[in-house]
């Protein structure tokens, strides 16, 4: 995931911005943020929304760059999702567009050991 890097207030920030969210200065630099972090907190969804299937989960995911990414998890079992557990970066279909064009998404799922 690429994001941006603030070299003012030394602030992160995803998605990547020209300017910093946080002090406003133009001084940032693209970066690769880490492709692991620990789960902070999630909920199951039972209704159905367009893309997706019952039941899904979405989840806040703590990085070590101090900052939270909003995502839909996969790969998961109710019974093993945990606050805290570590969570790994996957890149997967969202959806095929009416051209027929597949519209990838990033998303976390249960770190493997």
């Amino acid at each position: 995931m690429l994001g941006t890097h603030c070299q003012k207030c030394g602030k992160y920030a995803f998605p990547f911005r020209e300017l910093c969210i946080f002090c406003h200065s133009r001084e940032v630099q693209k970066t690769y943020l880490s492709p692991r972090g620990k789960l902070h907190t999630f909920t199951i969804c039972r209704v159905p929304v367009p893309y997706t299937t019952p039941p899904y989960a979405v989840g806040y995911i703590d990085l070590p760059e101090g900052l939270m990414i909003f995502s839909q998890l996969t790969n998961w079992e109710e019974k093993d999702l945990k606050i805290g557990m570590e969570m790994e970066l996957v890149v997967e279909k969202l959806k095929t567009d009416k051209e027929g064009n597949e519209i990838y998404s990033y998303k976390f799922r249960p770190a493997k050991t």
